[in-house]
């Protein structure tokens, strides 16, 4: 027994919302694309940043050991290093 035309029309319209909601597996991979790029994009200078840190402390470790050094060479009765 066919559907009145009313209820065919509206069974009609849902079917087709249904297969037009959502995303396609392409506009996920695009997506997922782009926010990689952007990511990637914002980690590259914090690298950075974060191993200019690290050679900073290095550098001012370094001046400090040599300070130590010659403090304690200084304050021996003969100069010498450890």
């Amino acid at each position: 027994m066919p559907l009145p035309y009313c209820l065919n029309k509206s069974f009609r319209n849902i079917r087709q919302s249904q297969r037009e909601s959502g995303f396609t597996l392409i506009e996920l991979a695009i997506s997922m694309f782009i926010i990689t790029l952007i990511a990637t994009a914002l980690l590259g200078p914090i690298t950075a940043q974060v191993t200019q840190a690290k050679i900073s402390q290095a550098k001012a470790d370094l001046d400090q050991i040599n300070e130590s050094l010659i403090g304690y060479a200084l304050a021996q009765a003969k100069p010498r290093l450890p």
